[in-house]
């Protein structure tokens, strides 16, 4: 508890149970804590997802069935032109001043002292609850419905998402890595055998000089540059570059984020936040996803390109694709790195989407004659409102 001063935040208490120096915290008071969140009480909280997927990581328990409660949600609701820190939330709308911390003002909080960081915790545990009821108070009966009926249900599927996580195909992860690898080498020494020359294709200005001198002048040797040269070593460049950047960007980089089971666990987001001077998520709310950025995953099939004789490990990955010359689906050898996400066992992955689904909310909200009318004839409502 803080020191018995004049401080509004004096009843609030202080369990460092996340805290590095407490890794062997007294196990009584770990189940104080966590029989708290399974409570029928309410638990209001600021950022609850990163509090939620602490307690979870180090002592497996998950969120309960009730929602959860976020000042921050409540925050863009009551205005999403402000910061959402605490802290600025404190001093903007309840004129709390936020005390310095002086010479740990850079640390991250779980290394902080807990004699030193007592009264900052309960500052902002006070904070947080000072918050809740002023946006109990002062956001319209409408958005408080929202927030009830929609934004904190959504908070709390997505930290179940996070939590079950995705169990990755890792066999077929290896298999696409090698494929991968094959064609970038048989590309590259394809392209040197047209050009006849010996070229470094990792230095741009030795593929730019190369590329002058027969006569197709280029600003860069990045991908999307060589892919409009007409010329049969730039499309075997072209197709190196692209399958070296999905082997390191999507099949390579699931490696760092998995966890001891072998899944993936994405950070889903719910609006846009700020991550080390990054900005994730999306302002206008739709739901996104960090670490890894599943939702931005390579989408489609990746043809190989068979005339380089490839291996039978190549040609046995096979994938269905449309053909437009003969109207008929074919199987062709390919990879799509989608088909790494896995449902677990008594599951399914099912691919969901909302046709057209800001301007039905926005013809709804206005009444918009016509886009009323371009719905009622299901005409296409892109073309009529350009």
């Amino acid at each position: 508890r803080p020191p018995n001063d004049t401080a509004p935040w004096k009843p609030s208490v202080y369990l460092p149970i996340g805290h590095l120096l407490y890794q062997n915290c007294g196990q009584d008071v770990i189940d104080f804590v966590l029989d708290l969140l399974d409570g029928p009480q309410p638990i209001i909280t600021h950022g609850g997802p990163f509090d939620y997927n602490t307690i979870w990581a180090r002592f497996n328990r998950r969120l309960r069935d009730k929602d959860p409660i976020d000042t921050a949600l409540m925050a863009r609701m009551y205005d999403e032109t402000k910061p959402r820190k605490l802290k600025s939330l404190m001093e903007d709308l309840l004129g709390f001043p936020a005390m310095p911390y002086g010479k740990f003002e850079k640390l991250p909080f779980d290394v902080v002292p807990p004699s030193v960081g007592h009264k900052y915790a309960c500052q902002d545990g006070y904070g947080t609850i000072s918050l809740f009821q002023f946006f109990l108070a002062n956001l319209y009966p409408a958005a408080l419905r929202l927030l009830e009926e929609e934004e904190f249900p959504i908070m709390a599927l997505f930290l179940e998402m996070s939590q079950e996580g995705i169990p990755i195909d890792w066999s077929l992860q290896r298999r696409y890595r090698a494929a991968c690898k094959e064609i970038v080498a048989k590309c590259k020494s394809r392209a040197l055998d047209i050009l006849g020359v010996d070229v470094n294709f990792n230095a741009p200005e030795q593929v730019k000089s190369v590329f002058n001198r027969l006569g197709f002048p280029i600003k860069n040797a990045q991908a999307e540059t060589l892919a409009r040269v007409d010329h049969p070593a730039a499309r075997y460049l072209t197709l190196a570059k692209q399958f070296a950047s999905v082997d390191t960007r999507f099949l390579a980089s699931l490696e760092k984020w998995t966890w001891p089971d072998g899944k993936i666990r994405p950070r889903y987001i719910q609006w846009e936040v700020s991550q080390k001077g990054k900005r994730l998520g999306t302002r206008g709310g739709r739901g996104s996803a960090a670490d890894p950025p599943v939702l931005q995953w390579f989408k489609g099939v990746l043809e190989f390109p068979v005339e380089l004789g490839l291996s039978n490990g190549c040609l046995e990955l096979l994938e269905v694709v449309w053909d437009d010359s003969l109207g008929v689906t074919k199987e062709v050898p390919g990879m799509n790195p989608r088909r790494l996400f896995t449902a677990g066992p008594g599951h399914a992955i099912a691919a969901v989407d909302m046709s057209q689904l800001e301007p039905r909310v926005q013809t709804g909200i206005t009444g918009e004659p016509l886009l009323l009318e371009t719905f009622r004839l299901k005409e296409s409502i892109y073309r009529n409102v350009g």
